[in-house]
């Protein structure tokens, strides 16, 4: 079962990467004043050349990622495409935690 919930944990997570690419890589091309912003961040596997070095562009995609769990930019609600983003994007962070929680509750029941 440890291994089911880890399982479930690691793919939740790496959705997360993925549509947090996502999401940025639509704010640099439609948004990119809200980017600048942003601190230029880079993405996981998205890194527009523009990025504000690597420890700058690190820190600002940390704060990115850790703010886009609890609030909406601005930008977003006007594209229903990115509004789906988000939610599935929150969707997996919780899926993500209650697998991690999971994995550690049985992973120390033995």
């Amino acid at each position: 079962m440890t291994l089911v919930f880890f399982a479930i944990f690691f793919v939740s997570i790496l959705g997360c990467f993925l549509i947090f690419d996502l999401v940025l890589r639509a704010e640099y091309e439609h948004h990119r004043e809200n980017w600048v912003k942003d601190g230029m961040p880079h993405g996981f596997f998205f890194r527009p050349s523009e990025s504000a070095g690597f420890f700058n562009s690190w820190f600002a995609m940390q704060s990115n990622l850790l703010l886009l769990g609890f609030r909406t930019p601005n930008w977003i609600p006007s594209d229903s495409y990115l509004r789906k983003l988000l939610w599935l994007f929150r969707s997996l962070q919780i899926i993500g935690l209650a697998a991690w929680v999971g994995f550690l509750v049985t992973g120390f029941a033995r």
